[in-house]
């Protein structure tokens, strides 16, 4: 009889502990904590599923609601409602490997182009009879900036604006007034 205790016992104690790993308790993930959340549920401009990433983020939690909701503060690129449960997200880990995250998807415009988000001007020069700025991307590291001409910064006429403010002597395109490329002096 209590070889058989024990073996309910330890039986208990596995199904106890299998339950455990599928099931934590949401008191691990505080507000202000980064979180991964999982991307199965969000649509991409993909063309197949499979090569979407499976986690996104990390995120940073706002607001806890309930004993196993959180509130996250999430890119307006996302489109989605910003309350998960807890099996969608997860605590962000420092990678082992020193790898980065998955990079943000751009925005889709309505015309069904891409656009990425300029996070800062960082230098400007001139090239072929051209002004090109280097850009720096919101989300991305410094492998991924690049040099645009003005045209392609229809959007972000602010930070280039902002850039030519702090750095007086940097080249400068010649149609740009007060943040706004005249269409009026652009050669034919």
């Amino acid at each position: 009889m209590d070889e058989l205790q024990s073996l309910v016992k330890l039986a208990n104690g596995k199904i106890k502990h299998y339950y455990d790993l599928k099931h934590r308790a949401p008191k691990e993930i505080k507000v202000g904590d980064k979180v991964g959340l999982n991307a199965q549920n969000i649509k991409t401009e993909r063309p197949v599923s499979k090569l979407s990433a499976r986690r996104i983020g990390p995120y940073k939690v706002i607001k806890k609601e309930g004993t196993h909701a959180f509130k996250l503060e999430l890119p307006h690129t996302l489109k989605v409602h910003p309350m998960f449960h807890t099996s969608f997200i997860s605590l962000k880990k420092d990678d082992p490997y020193g790898r980065d995250p998955p990079q943000p998807p751009p925005v889709v415009t309505p015309e069904g182009e891409e656009e990425y988000e300029v996070e800062k001007v960082l230098d400007s020069c001139q090239r072929r009879n051209q002004v090109q700025y280097l850009i720096k991307w919101k989300g991305y590291g410094p492998e991924s900036n690049t040099w645009e001409p003005l045209e392609h910064l229809g959007n972000a006429l602010a930070s280039v604006q902002k850039f030519h403010k702090d750095n007086q002597r940097s080249a400068r395109h010649p149609n740009l007034e007060e943040g706004v490329v005249s269409r009026a002096n652009r050669r034919r």
